[in-house]
C-alpha cells in the first residue's frame, strides 16, 4: 500500500507541476485529498486543496465553486480535529475557506437558473451551492426549481431544497417546488413531494394547494380542511392558494367571498389577481364591479392603477405621472407593470427616459426589464451605453453587483432571442464581474484578516502588491486605511498617497499621510510635502469636530506648517483637545527653532492650564530640540521646576548628556535631582550611563536603579539577592548547619523561631 500510495503521489506531483492542465483526471481534482486525509498525510492534503491553480481547474471543470469550498472546509474540521493541529495550516484553510466565500456572495440569484436554461444543469447546480449568502442562495434555488421542474429533473432541484438550512426558507422552496410539479399535471408526484413535509400542518397545507388545483369545484370541502390547520401562516396560506385556484378556474366571486370571511387581509391581492384576469379577457365592467367589493382606499388605488395600465399604450408620460396618485407602498407593482406595456409596445426610448425618475429599488427592476428587452433584439451597444449611463461608476460599493445582474437580465434576452451563444458570454461576463474583489469584503473577514496579517508581519512586498489590487476594486475605505498607513510608514510614496485619497474623508486622509510626510520632510523633499498639502485643501467638505481638526493639527505639523496647525489647535472645543492641539504645536515650533513662538502659546493662556500640560509640553519639547537654555526659558514664566525641569531635562539628555547632567546637579536637589538623574540615565547608554547612576547611588535608593539594568545586568543580580536572603538569614539563625552550632538552635541552647516569637512579642 505504501508503495502505491507513492506512485499516486508522484502522478499527481507531475500534474501540479504542469499547473493541473486541463487534461488532469478527475481522480486528482475530486478524490485525491480524501486519499491524501485517510493516509494521514495532512500537510499535503492542505497544500493540493489551497493550490491556487488546482482550485481554477476544479472551479471549470464544476462550473461552480462549491467544490472547493467543500474541500477546504473538510480539511479545515481535520485540522481542527487532529492531537496537535498546526496552525500555520489553520490559517491558511481559513483564509481560503473566507475568501471563497466573500466573492460568492453577490452572485445574482437568476444566473444559476439562466445556466440552466441553457441546458448547462451540471453548472448551474453547483453556481447556486457556491452562492455563500444564505437569502441569495435560497432565491437562486427558487428560481431553478421551475426550470429544473420542467427539464424533467424534479429529483435533482429536491435535492437543492433539502440542502437549505435555514427553515422557513425551505418550507417556502418546498411549497414552490410542490406548486411547480403540480403545475405540469403530475399530482401524484406532487403529493409524493408534499408527504415530505416533517411539519404536519405544512404538509396539510401543501396537500389542500395541490388539491385546490386538481379539483377548483371541491373549494368548500378544501375550506373545511384548511381552516383546522393549526400553524396560522400555513392556514392561510392553504385558504389562499384555495382562492387563487378557483379565480384561476373562473369561479372569481367565490374565492373572493371565501376569502373576505376567512383571510381578509388577503381579499386586496386577490380582488387585484381576479380584476387583471378578467381584464385580460376584455372583461373591464366585471373587473371594476370586482374592484368595488373593496374598502374605498385600497379600490381607488387598484382603478388608478388599471386606468395607468390601460393609458400607459397610447399615452406613456403621462401614465407614469399619474402614479402619483396612488399611495406610495403600492406604486412598485404598478411601475414595474407600466415598465413591461411600454416595453411590448417596443417603446425602449421613454422607457430609458421613465428610468431616471425612478427609485433605485425599483429603477434597478426596471432597468432590468430594459436590458433584458434590448437583449432580445440584440442591441449590445445600445446596452452597453445604457449600463454607462445607469451605473458610471462600476467600481463603487455596489456597483459589480448591479452590474452583473444587469449582464444576467441582458443574458435572458438574448436566450429569448435564440442567441445562445451570446448568452453563454454574457452569462460569463456576469459570473466573473460578481466574483470581482468589491464591497461584499465588507462584510467577510477574508481580506480584512489577510491585510491585519500583512501589516501585522510588516510584510512591505506583499502589502505593495496588496495595494495594486485594492486600487483597483470597489473595497471598504476601512479595509484600505490599514494598509495606506502602514505603506505610509514604510512603503512605496507614490502608492500610499492613492490609497490615502481613496479614502474620501479629509481627517482620514490627513491622519493617513501624516507619517509619510515626515519621511518627505525627512528627505528634504519639500516639493512634495507642499503638493500632497494643495492636494488636501482641494478635497471636499471641512474640519467638522475636534477629531477631525487633531488631524489636521498633526498633519500641518508634520508638513512643517505650523502656523496652520495653530489654526486648527484654537478652533478646538474641548479644553483637554485643544490643549493637547496647542502642545503639538509647540513642539513642532521647538524642532523647527521657534522657541519664541512655542513660548508665546503658552504666555497668551490665562489661568492655571498655563501651570500644567502646555508649560510641560513646552519643557519637553525645548529639551528635545536640545535646547541649552530651557531651564532658563522656564523659569522666564514663573513657573516651579520640579516636574517640569524633570520632563526637560530626560529630553535634552538625548542631545547632550554631559550638560543634562550639569543642570540637574546645579539647577534641582535632593529628591527632585535623584529623580532626574534616574531619568536622564534612562536615555542615555555605556559608560555614561554608569557615572549617572554611580553618581545617583551615592545617596539614592538603589531598588529604584534595577528597571533600568539591562538584562545582563539583571541576571547578575542573583548572586547579591542570594547573598541578601543568606545575610538575614544567618542573622535569624536560619542559616545553613555548622559543626559548633545546629541551625536550628540558639546560642542558649533554645530553638530560634521560639526566641524569634519571644521578641516579637
Amino acid at each position: 500500500m505504501r508503495v502505491y500510495a507513492e506512485q499516486i503521489t508522484k502522478w499527481a506531483e507531475s500534474y501540479q507541476a504542469r499547473g493541473w492542465p486541463p487534461e488532469t483526471p478527475q481522480f486528482l481534482l475530486h478524490g485525491y485529498p480524501r486519499l491524501l486525509k485517510e493516509a494521514g498525510q495532512l500537510e499535503r492534503m492542505v497544500e493540493c486543496v489551497t493550490d491556487l491553480a488546482r482550485q481554477r481547474r476544479l472551479i471549470e471543470v464544476t462550473g461552480g465553486e462549491e467544490a472547493a469550498q467543500a474541500e477546504v472546509a473538510e480539511a479545515h474540521a481535520v485540522i481542527c480535529a487532529s492531537p496537535a493541529p498546526d496552525v500555520v495550516s489553520l490559517v491558511k484553510l481559513t483564509m481560503h475557506r473566507d475568501d471563497l466565500s466573500d466573492r460568492n456572495a453577490r452572485t445574482p440569484a437568476r444566473l444559476p437558473a439562466l445556466w440552466a436554461r441553457m441546458g448547462d444543469f451540471d453548472r448551474a447546480e453547483a453556481l447556486a451551492r457556491s452562492i455563500s449568502e444564505e437569502n441569495r442562495r435560497a432565491e437562486a434555488i427558487g428560481e431553478l426549481v421551475e426550470v429544473m421542474v420542467k427539464a424533467g429533473l424534479t429529483d435533482r432541484v429536491d435535492r437543492l431544497v433539502a440542502e437549505v438550512r435555514h427553515e422557513y426558507r425551505r418550507i417556502h422552496l418546498r411549497n414552490r417546488l410542490v406548486s411547480a410539479v403540480a403545475g405540469t399535471g403530475d399530482f401524484v408526484r406532487a403529493r409524493s413531494l408534499a408527504e415530505g413535509f416533517a411539519n404536519s400542518d405544512w404538509r396539510a397545507q401543501a396537500l389542500i394547494s395541490i388539491a385546490a388545483a386538481e379539483r377548483p369545484k371541491d373549494a368548500e370541502l378544501l375550506l373545511t380542511a384548511a381552516v383546522e390547520i393549526g400553524d396560522r401562516t400555513a392556514r392561510h396560506q392553504a385558504i389562499h392558494s384555495v382562492a387563487r385556484s378557483l379565480i384561476e378556474a373562473g369561479f372569481a366571486e367565490s374565492a373572493i367571498r371565501f376569502s373576505s370571511e376567512l383571510i381578509p387581509e388577503y381579499l386586496p391581492g386577490l380582488v387585484e389577481q381576479a380584476a387583471r384576469t378578467l381584464m385580460r379577457s376584455g372583461k373591464a365592467s366585471e373587473a371594476h364591479r370586482l374592484v368595488g367589493k373593496l374598502d374605498e382606499e385600497p379600490a381607488r388605488n387598484l382603478r388608478i392603477g388599471m386606468d395607468l395600465e390601460a393609458a400607459a399604450r397610447t399615452d406613456p408620460e403621462s401614465a407614469f405621472a399619474g402614479l402619483t396618485e396612488i399611495e406610495e407602498s403600492r406604486r412598485g407593482g404598478i411601475l414595474l407593470n407600466l415598465f413591461e406595456i411600454v416595453l411590448e409596445d417596443d417603446n425602449v426610448d421613454f422607457a430609458e427616459f421613465a428610468l431616471g425618475g425612478v427609485g433605485p429599488y425599483y429603477g434597478k427592476l426596471g432597468l432590468h426589464l430594459v436590458l433584458k428587452h434590448l437583449g432580445a433584439k440584440g442591441a449590445v451597444e445600445r446596452v452597453e451605453a445604457l449600463l454607462h449611463h445607469s451605473a458610471p461608476d462600476t467600481e463603487s460599493e455596489i456597483g459589480l453587483a448591479a452590474r452583473a445582474e444587469a449582464l444576467t437580465a441582458m443574458a435572458e434576452g438574448t436566450l429569448q432571442a435564440g442567441d445562445l451563444e451570446q448568452t453563454r458570454a454574457l452569462a460569463g461576463r456576469a459570473e466573473a464581474i460578481a466574483r470581482r474583489v468589491g464591497g461584499s469584503y465588507r462584510y467577510g473577514g477574508a481580506l480584512r484578516s489577510f491585510i491585519k496579517l500583512v501589516t501585522t508581519t510588516k510584510n512591505l512586498a506583499a502589502a505593495e502588491r496588496l495595494a495594486g489590487v485594492l486600487l483597483v476594486s470597489d473595497v471598504a475605505h476601512y479595509n484600505i486605511e490599514q494598509v495606506a498607513r502602514f505603506l505610509a510608514e514604510l512603503g512605496d510614496v507614490k502608492i500610499a498617497e492613492s490609497l490615502a485619497f481613496r479614502l474620501g474623508a479629509p481627517a482620514k486622509v490627513m491622519k493617513t499621510l501624516t507619517p509619510l510626510l515626515r519621511r518627505l520632510r525627512s528627505g528634504e523633499n519639500s516639493s512634495e510635502v507642499f503638493r500632497i498639502v494643495q492636494r488636501v485643501d482641494d478635497l471636499p467638505g471641512g474640519w467638522i469636530d475636534d477629531l477631525d481638526k487633531r488631524c489636521a493639527v498633526e498633519f500641518f505639523c508634520a508638513a512643517g506648517i505650523p502656523d496652520r496647525a495653530l489654526e486648527q489647535a484654537d478652533a478646538v472645543m474641548s479644553n483637554h483637545g485643544r490643549t493637547w492641539a496647542q502642545s503639538r504645536v509647540i513642539e513642532e515650533l521647538c524642532t523647527m527653532g521657534r522657541t519664541d513662538d512655542a513660548v508665546g502659546i503658552v504666555q497668551r493662556v490665562s489661568g492655571d492650564e498655563k501651570t500644567d500640560e502646555l508649560v510641560e509640553a513646552l519643557a519637553k519639547a525645548l529639551g528635545a530640540a536640545g535646547c541649552d537654555n530651557g531651564l532658563e526659558i522656564l523659569s522666564g514664566l514663573g513657573v516651579k521646576r520640579g516636574r517640569v525641569a524633570l520632563g526637560f531635562l530626560e529630553e535634552f539628555a538625548a542631545h547632550d548628556g554631559e550638560r543634562a547632567l550639569q543642570l540637574a546637579a546645579t539647577s534641582l536637589e535632593g529628591f527632585e535631582q535623584e529623580t532626574a538623574l534616574l531619568a536622564i540615565a534612562g536615555r542615555v547608554d555605556g559608560p555614561f550611563r554608569s557615572r549617572v547612576l554611580a553618581q545617583y547611588m551615592q545617596r539614592g535608593e538603589w531598588a529604584r536603579v534595577v528597571p533600568l539594568l539591562n538584562p545582563i545586568e539583571q541576571s547578575a543580580l542573583a548572586e547579591v539577592v542570594d547573598q541578601f536572603v543568606a545575610l538575614q538569614e544567618a542573622r535569624l539563625g536560619l542559616g545553613p548547619e555548622t559543626p559548633d552550632q545546629p541551625e536550628s538552635v540558639t546560642p542558649d541552647g533554645g530553638c530560634a523561631l521560639c526566641a524569634q516569637a519571644t521578641t516579637f512579642e
